[in-house]
């Protein structure tokens, strides 16, 4: 029963966290901020070939990312 309540846990914070990205890109988008080709993001595309590297939108996610795992760890703290 021990693991049977640990994996409903499990199931609840992904889907919490998932909604949470979605909520996010979603703001994101709204902003006028599309994750995928802002400037400094590379697109290479040839006769039978694409190439995305999203330089600017990874920092972006990943600053975003590291905001809301530090709000985390304080809310954490404080409850």
């Amino acid at each position: 029963m021990i693991i049977l309540e640990y994996f409903e846990k499990l199931l609840i914070r992904i889907g919490l966290v998932c909604i949470t990205v979605a909520l996010v890109l979603s703001l994101l988008r709204r902003v006028g901020l599309n994750l995928g080709r802002l400037p400094g993001d590379i697109h290479i595309k040839r006769s039978n070939f694409e190439l995305w590297f999203p330089i600017t939108s990874g920092l972006i996610a990943s600053v975003i990312i590291t905001g809301a795992l530090w709000l985390w760890r304080i809310v954490r703290r404080l409850f």
